[in-house]
């Protein structure tokens, strides 16, 4: 399980994790991802992310697009 860390990871340490993740697993095997979206159309989405220390929010299709690859 990766829990609430991605968005403090840049582009290439994310790609990393997810690569060496998908490497241990076990054929068959299902990583599961759980991490907060960069929803700006959303006023809770915004201000969450003004103060969360995490400086590479990433959309919802950004991170399916990174985990398929």
């Amino acid at each position: 399980t990766v829990q609430f860390v991605l968005h403090h990871l840049d582009d290439g340490a994310m790609t990393a994790l997810l690569q060496e993740s998908g490497r241990c697993l076990k054929p068959g095997g299902r990583l599961i991802v759980v991490e907060p979206l960069w929803e700006p159309g959303r006023i809770a989405s915004r201000l969450l992310w003004r103060y969360d220390r995490g400086r590479f929010p990433r959309s919802e299709e950004t991170l399916r697009a990174a985990m398929e690859r």
